[in-house]
């Protein structure tokens, strides 16, 4: 079920973090992640990454995430989280938690503004070999988009159908981060992988 908080507004998207690969555990912490500019419609979108063990809870300043979308296989996973932020800092702790170590786990983090409901609809695709990557999902009228890969081996691939945010290589991987304003079904791809990949996505509405 989306998650809904107050917003109306058209909403805004900021990539505000892409932290250094955090340390294998069962609990990892990202410690005073940069959330962005306070406003009262505040809204924090964190894509997690993590190798062996799924993060099975994400929090944020102490508070428990939304977890809107999750492709995962026995060896790695990637999901997006989301909340509404309005009542933390500009900077936050964010927290990772499993069933055991999880290793390589790496974050990505937007900020939006005007948001009446978060994950009004996810997409996931496990795109094995596939090159372009593809995923869709419809993004609502003043809208936004958000979509994530990671892929193996390393690459520096490009996105259509969106704006990259952060593109990270580290340990035989790449995790990539985009968005996108245009409204209806959007199928945002990323080519030059030369390997298997996991995509996910979510849209936000005003």
């Amino acid at each position: 079920m989306p998650f809904v908080a107050a917003g109306g507004a058209a909403v805004t998207w900021t990539a505000v973090a892409n932290p250094a690969v955090g340390t294998a555990g069962s609990t990892v912490t990202f410690v005073a992640v940069p959330l962005g500019v306070a406003d009262a419609t505040r809204g924090t979108v964190v894509v997690v990454s993590t190798e062996s063990i799924i993060a099975t809870s994400v929090t944020i300043g102490g508070v428990t995430m939304t977890k809107g979308i999750e492709e995962a296989t026995a060896i790695s996973s990637l999901q997006i989280w989301g909340l509404i932020t309005s009542g933390l800092g500009t900077t936050a702790d964010i927290v990772l938690t499993g069933s055991g170590a999880m290793t390589a786990p790496m974050i990505m983090v937007g900020r939006t503004t005007g948001i009446n409901t978060m994950f009004s609809a996810t997409s996931a695709v496990n795109n094995a070999g596939a090159d372009p990557a593809q995923v869709t999902a419809t993004v609502p009228s003043g809208g936004l988009g958000v979509a994530a890969i990671m892929s193996n081996p390393t690459n520096t691939g490009t996105w259509s159908n969106a704006t990259v945010d952060y593109r990270t290589n580290v340990n035989s991987k790449t995790l990539s981060m985009a968005h996108t304003s245009s409204v209806g079904s959007q199928t945002m791809s990323y080519s030059g992988i030369g390997g298997v990949s996991h995509m996910v996505m979510a849209t936000f509405s005003p």
